[in-house]
């Protein structure tokens, strides 16, 4: 046995659900521009900070939101008030800051959520890069 090896088994990209899987097929690809849909209100039932309102409309803006329905305003609505929570210090546990961190991989905004999900950020690529062959001149 290797010691300092990786821990494990190894990558089976072949597998269906592998997270080592590179076929560009099966991914989605948002725009780096990002959600041009209306944003939605913010539920009712509350005042909302100026600083709130900001990162409900940044949310609504990033490219994630293109896959969001608007039945996630709720969700959406939950993550913000826990950050600004979080963020402000005035109700931090460690139960909030597990909380905030589940509702960020519910809403696909870390990047191991968005992997998860098969989503990537830009345009796909068209064609995959082929190297050129060059012939090398053989001796007699």
């Amino acid at each position: 046995m290797a010691i300092g090896g990786a821990r494990g088994p190894k990558p089976a990209p072949h597998k269906p659900h592998s997270r080592h899987r590179t076929d560009e097929a099966e991914w989605t690809y948002l725009p780096p521009e990002g959600c041009t849909d209306p944003v939605p209100d913010l539920p009712r039932g509350r005042e909302w900070s100026d600083a709130e309102r900001e990162h409900w409309t940044d949310l609504w803006s990033a490219p994630i939101a293109v896959v969001w329905e608007d039945a996630m305003a709720g969700l959406v609505a939950a993550y913000v008030i826990a950050v600004s929570a979080t963020l402000t210090g005035s109700r931090i546990s460690a139960q909030l800051v597990g909380e905030t961190r589940q509702l960020a991989n519910d809403l696909m905004l870390t990047p191991g959520a968005m992997a998860r999900g098969r989503y990537r950020v830009g345009e796909q690529p068209t064609t995959g890069h082929v190297a050129a062959v060059h012939s090398l001149p053989v001796s007699a």
